[in-house]
């Protein structure tokens, strides 16, 4: 693993991003609704690393994802986000990551507001490309905790929350537990409302939700998924009333998605 490449920002940057927008409306057509330009070399004047984020907003997940990787781009699974197909491209000195989402996903406002906010503020913006220049030195590229996020990811989440707060970022927001954070509220809820039930990060056969309200975790739930196919629901714990049904309807929509056509409820 080699030292994070974190560099100035590049004029071109923008020129590579509207030509791989265009071959990619080209090739999705009435599958791509609108391409947006994110992360740091979308942010004029940022220090970041050389690779061109982008966000792709379609009607057809399934489809889009298959005419995207005939273009070369490599599926990397959902990561931490439920219906987020993660790609990405190496193409001569080009680095591209894609995040696919379904128009209308929360997610993508998200990562807007935090493009736009950090386009708005100087001050801001110089700060995080001073945090990203002082990790590069301490933090090799891809290398993990025990979180399921590399470790320069979860180095910036503090800073990412506290513009994102800034902003005024609002809404619900489900994610995998794939973090520190998220691990320590997972096992604070189960304490509150299940104290005793098992939390097993290990299996593979276990999957495990966060529900955010903006920035703030509220919510933890925890499904078995059987050899059958058939769900088992073991923990379901919110520390805000009102968002029970958007929860659930989250996770009962993920579990079809995999094939999961009967869920138990284990709660006791």
């Amino acid at each position: 693993m080699n030292q994070i490449p974190i560099v100035p920002y590049d004029p071109k940057w923008p020129s590579y991003f509207e030509a791989e927008s265009k071959r990619i409306r080209s090739a999705l057509k009435k599958e791509c609704v609108a391409i947006h330009h994110i992360g740091s070399t979308s942010v004029k004047g940022l220090t970041g690393k050389p690779i061109v984020d982008m966000i792709v907003e379609t009607d057809n997940l399934n489809d889009a994802a298959l005419l995207l990787e005939s273009l070369g781009y490599n599926l990397k699974g959902e990561l931490n986000i439920p219906f987020r197909p993660f790609f990405d491209k190496q193409e001569n000195s080009h680095k591209y990551n894609l995040h696919l989402f379904e128009k209308g996903n929360p997610e993508i406002a998200l990562n807007l507001l935090f493009r736009d906010y950090l386009r708005e503020h100087k001050e801001e913006r110089e700060e995080y490309g001073k945090l990203k220049l002082s990790l590069a030195p301490k933090i090799k590229e891809g290398r993990k905790t025990n979180a399921k996020v590399s470790e320069y990811t979860l180095e910036k989440d503090k800073f990412i929350k506290k513009i994102l707060q800034k902003a005024g970022l609002k809404g619900l927001f489900v994610r995998f537990c794939t973090h520190h954070d998220e691990f320590d509220a997972a096992k604070d809820l189960r304490d509150k409302y299940f104290p005793g039930k098992l939390l097993n990060f290990s299996s593979k056969h276990f999957h495990h939700f966060m529900l955010y309200s903006a920035t703030e975790i509220i919510g933890y739930a925890q499904v078995e998924v059987k050899q059958d196919q058939s769900g088992v629901l073991h923990i379901f714990a919110l520390s805000e009333k009102g968002h029970a049904e958007f929860f659930i309807n989250t996770i009962l929509k993920w579990l079809a998605k995999i094939g999961v056509t009967e869920i138990k409820n284990n709660i006791h």
